[in-house]
């Protein structure tokens, strides 16, 4: 409203309002009437007087428009259409804006519409408009569609790899009832069908794609796909590496030829990878003989295995030969005959086969040489009673007239596993008494048998023994020239005695029966030395027992193998045995041999019971016929008094106080039923504590035999040493027990009696190793005549201990 005078102005409308305070012209106000109204001004003033106003303003209200939503909330499969309604009201026509943006005119109170909604949604009238108003509708309404479309959404991996197995694809649950089918194009299903997750393989390189229909109970489908690259896997690797090899051969080189990585990854079976791993080129070790299995996959860029490439390398066995001295079949005092039970021994986890060479001992005018073979599994051992007659079992022409036979076995086993050695030792025996008598030898390598000049000692010629000193020529060719010199255990002063050369062919053994008798000794000992020729040879000597034959071998030992502290393993003195010492200065000076005994019989655990000094003139051999009597002797108080003793026996010889060469070793005898004696001779040895286990091989319990095992702290001043064992089953290969670790004292022996009786093993052999203590130590064995004490003759075959096997 216009306004003239003089401000502030005061208005008196015709609906009874006043507006006061107005400053200026034109004068307004905002009305909301519910129905028609005419608006005027019947009071107006200004700041000084009253006035009149005139005119009018008329406003008409007509009715408002309205739209709600009348359909129900519905629901509908996946692509199907639902049809949704709205109810209007008001003065027409209507213009009404749909939720999902549709724009409709409409005339009437009904708007009704078809739609098909991708995906569950709620529909709306966000506006209805008419020739005057525009308000918001009213209402929803929810259309489901069901399954929803994201039911068929599949997951899987970005990509994959060619051939690539183990992958998975899978949907969300449908719930209850739901069914799934599924398909794949350049791939394979292989595990899943009919549930929401499969596992597949894909294809060559490419795309796969998956496929899926999902039907709901309510019998509405829904389907979905996906597509996976498939990336290139890298070209089967081809290795290069050696077509064979040793067993335990090491940094064996193997590489990919021509792979571009960026890395491998190495497998390997029957060997060892020594570096390498991950990278194209590799070094390997070589296990046991078979073959050696390597497998190489390549890895690219993408991180794509190839096929994994293959090489197989076969893996040889080595070979390890060993020399037996002497077999026999030959008459002796008597009329009975000597025969040899020959042991092979295989404790490696291959088997070997097994090369027995013959060779006829021209000395006894024996025939028949030749070979025979055998295969020898892993872990057994085969015990040969007689092993002449086993040679002419395998066709060698062998005579069995009753003349003399007997020679030279050089045992060859082949197809040895690295780290391992088999063995094979002899027992030699003859009818005695109430069973037999004899004696053990091991067999020894040809290739160490090397010295060109050894000794052999203890040799004795007197009414109660004769000694025997046997040559062989250890070689495969060629023949050697041997020379031996025999000196009287009396001492320098009198004269050696050097015997005619004696010539040996390749393998030849032979016997100087009686040998101190031409010197006239009764004691003495004998230097054998290669003059002429290159092959090895090997010596050993026996002193047999004039009325039971039974025989005791003494091995040879190198001339520079005479120094340091000794070691005799046992001496005894008990109702049934007694030990005989021999001690032996082969020098130009006199020297001292300290005797220190270390008691374990009636002191279990070992009481060192303190020594003595034996005086020995330069070249003097002494034998002490028992040794406790003769410690006695010379002053040594064993305690307790009046029992059965049994220990070491620590020997050291010296001259001026400085050490000095000597010799030192053991024989421990019983009375026969008659006339002579039953024995074994021990040699006295130098333990090593770089030793940490060793093995005893041709072991027997049966009716004829049983055996002892023996062990022993190799040393009175080194602290306790603690072992354990494990026994072998020969028959089988099998390990039938591992024992209790077993402690001994310095100096300490104890021995285990008849000890593979308690596992009823007939045929076995023992591993004995270190579990504790610094110490050296010992281990041996004796093979007894007779099933139990009391059988057969007692007689004792001793068995040393092999350190060759790992």
């Amino acid at each position: 409203m216009a306004l003239s005078g003089t401000p502030p102005y005061s208005l008196t409308w015709s609906d009874g309002v006043v507006q006061a305070g107005i400053a200026s012209s034109p004068a307004r106000r905002t009305v909301r009437p519910q129905a028609t109204t005419t608006y005027s001004v019947t009071a107006v003033q200004d700041a000084s007087c009253s006035g009149t106003a005139t005119g009018s303003a008329t406003f008409n209200v007509v009715e408002s428009p309205s739209a709600y939503m009348s359909s129900p909330n519905t629901t509908i499969c996946p692509g199907g259409s639902a049809t949704v309604t709205a109810s209007l009201s008001g003065q027409g026509p209507f213009t009404l804006l749909w939720s999902d943006g549709f724009v409709e005119t409409v005339s009437g109170t009904e708007s009704s519409r078809t739609v098909t909604p991708p995906a569950t949604r709620t529909y709306s009238i966000e506006s209805v408009s008419n020739a005057t108003c525009s308000v918001p509708g009213v209402g929803v309404t929810l259309v489901t569609v069901f399954p929803d479309p994201s039911a068929s959404v599949i997951s899987v991996p970005s990509q994959a790899c060619a051939e690539a197995t183990g992958l998975t694809a899978s949907v969300p649950d449908s719930g209850a009832g739901a069914t799934y089918t599924w398909t794949i194009t350049n791939g394979t299903i292989d595990s899943g069908l009919g549930t929401r997750s499969v596992s597949w393989t894909a294809g060559q390189a490419g795309t796969s794609v998956l496929a899926v229909t999902i039907r709901v109970a309510a019998g509405c489908e829904v389907s979905g796909s996906t597509r996976v690259p498939v990336i290139a896997r890298p070209a089967l690797p081809v290795i290069s590496a050696p077509a064979s090899v040793e067993s335990g051969a090491s940094d064996i080189v193997a590489e990919v030829v021509g792979g571009v990585g960026p890395g491998w990854t190495w497998t390997i079976a029957g060997g060892t990878i020594t570096s390498g791993s991950g990278t194209s080129r590799i070094t390997f070790n070589a296990g046991d003989p078979g073959v050696i299995l390597l497998d190489v996959v390549e890895k690219n860029a993408k991180g794509c295995d190839s096929p994994a490439g293959h090489l197989e390398v076969l893996v040889k066995g080595l070979t390890a030969t060993r020399l037996v001295p002497i077999v026999l079949d030959v008459a002796g005092q008597g009329g009975h005959r000597f025969t040899t039970e020959l042991a092979l021994s295989n404790p490696s986890p291959s088997p070997v086969r097994v090369d027995v060479q013959y060779t006829a001992a021209s000395s006894l005018s024996a025939t028949g040489s030749g070979t025979a073979s055998e295969t020898l599994g892993a872990g057994r051992q085969q015990i040969i009673p007689d092993v002449l007659a086993w040679l002419r079992g395998k066709g060698l022409s062998i005579p069995s007239d009753g003349s003399p036979q007997g020679g030279t076995l050089r045992v060859t086993f082949d197809g040895v596993a690295a780290g391992w050695t088999p063995a094979a030792s002899t027992r030699t025996t003859i009818p005695s008494g109430a069973g037999r008598a004899g004696l053990s030898m091991p067999a020894v390598d040809p290739d160490t048998a090397a010295a060109s000049k050894v000794w052999l000692f203890g040799l004795r010629e007197n009414a109660a023994d004769r000694s025997n000193v046997a040559l062989v020529n250890a070689g495969v060719e060629g023949r050697v020239d041997l020379q031996v010199s025999l000196f009287s255990g009396e001492g320098s002063s009198i004269p050696r005695r050097v015997l005619p050369t004696v010539r040996l062919e390749a393998g030849q053994w032979l016997q100087l029966n009686t040998v101190l008798r031409t010197a006239g000794f009764g004691s003495g000992y004998a230097l054998v030395e290669r003059i002429a020729g290159t092959a090895p040879f090997h010596a050993y000597a026996v002193f047999n027992d004039n009325a039971t034959n039974d025989g005791s071998v003494v091995s040879a030992i190198p001339v520079n193998r005479l120094a340091g502290p000794q070691l005799i393993p046992i001496v005894v003195e008990t109702g049934a045995f007694t030990s005989e010492l021999v001690l032996a200065n082969p020098g130009a000076v006199a020297t001292k041999a300290r005797l220190w005994f270390t008691e374990s019989l009636a002191n279990p655990g070992g009481y060192s019971m303190g020594g003595v000094t034996v005086d020995l003139a330069p070249g003097e051999q002494k034998i002490l016929p028992n040794i406790l009597a003769e410690l006695r002797r010379r002053g040594l108080e064993i305690v307790p008094a009046k029992r059965d003793y049994a220990g070491t026996l620590a020997v050291t010889f010296s001259a001026g106080g400085e050490s000095a060469l000597g010799w030192a070793g053991a024989r421990t005898a019983t009375a026969g039923e008659g006339a002579g004696k039953y024995g074994l001779f021990c040699p006295a040895q130098a333990p090593s504590a770089s030793i940490s286990d060793v093995w005893l091989f041709g072991l027997l319990q049966n009716a004829d035999a049983r055996t002892n095992l023996a062990l022993v702290n190799g040393a009175a001043n080194r602290g306790p040493v603690t072992l354990r064992y494990a026994v072998f089953d020969g028959a089988t290969g099998a390990k039938v027990a591992t024992s209790e670790p077993v402690t001994l004292s310095p100096g300490a022996w104890m021995q285990l009696n008849g000890f593979l009786s308690k596992w009823e093993v007939e045929n076995g052999y023992v591993r004995v190793e270190r579990v504790d203590g610094t110490a050296p130590f010992l281990a041996y064995a004796v093979v007894n005549d007779g099933s139990v004490p009391g059988k057969g003759t007692g007689d004792g075959s001793f068995v040393e201990m092999s350190t060759n096997a790992p």
